[in-house]
């Protein structure tokens, strides 16, 4: 049986989260130039990124990646030798392995028929993903906080910077790092509810939205 830590702190933070609902708004076009297409190529942007939590760092305002990434390095160094570092390189495998993958498999699972990945150079045009904003979340000790992810989708003729739809996602949810128990005012921590899948989670989600949202009414 999985091991379940009891807590209460987190019923509050995860009522509070329910307030919050994911915005998808068209900025430009309308997407249909994508209708047909049998490849679709797909590109990641992390240069804008804004990065908080991660416990027990959840309490730290939102930074740029590269400077939240060296804080919590050098916490966890400070704490044990070589785990921030450890870290840093499990965070930087979860942005291919996991956050990325976890997109584009929901994408071409979704959009039959057509070939959506990281690679596909001759492809006519590209999805190009602006990753805005990231907390992890985390789900440990005594406490835990779902997973969150903004970000940009713009559609350019691969090779180009003309962009000719674009679209913001706002507030996408992650995997959940908590339940509920009935009849109790408290909720667990899930065990293995790790970085990587609440995260990951919210990726899946963005491609979900997009198809779901805008791509599926434009094809018609």
């Amino acid at each position: 049986m999985k091991t379940i830590k009891l807590f209460a702190t987190a019923a509050l933070m995860a009522a509070t989260s329910m307030a919050f609902a994911q915005k998808t708004k068209v900025t430009k076009g309308n997407f249909t130039e994508l209708k047909g297409q049998k490849e679709v190529n797909v590109v990641w942007d992390y240069s804008e990124a804004q990065v908080r939590g991660g416990s027990p760092f959840a309490t730290w305002k939102a930074m740029p990646e590269a400077e939240w990434l060296q804080k919590i390095v050098d916490k966890k160094n400070e704490k044990e030798a070589g785990t921030g570092d450890d870290w840093k390189k499990r965070w930087e495998a979860a942005k291919p392995g996991n956050f990325e993958s976890s997109f584009e498999t929901k994408m071409a699972e979704m959009w039959e028929g057509t070939l959506v990945k990281r690679g596909l150079d001759n492809a006519k045009y590209t999805i190009r993903v602006k990753v805005t904003y990231m907390d992890p979340g985390y789900s440990m000790g005594v406490s835990a906080s779902d997973a969150w992810l903004s970000g940009i989708i713009e559609v350019v003729e691969t090779g180009t910077d003309n962009v000719s739809s674009s679209l913001t996602m706002d507030q996408i949810k992650g995997a959940s790092a908590a339940k509920s128990i009935p009849g109790m005012a408290v909720v667990a921590a899930i065990e293995g509810a790790t970085f990587e899948k609440r995260l990951g989670e919210s990726f899946e989600k963005m491609a979900k939205s997009f198809y779901a949202k805008v791509l599926k009414k434009a094809f018609k």
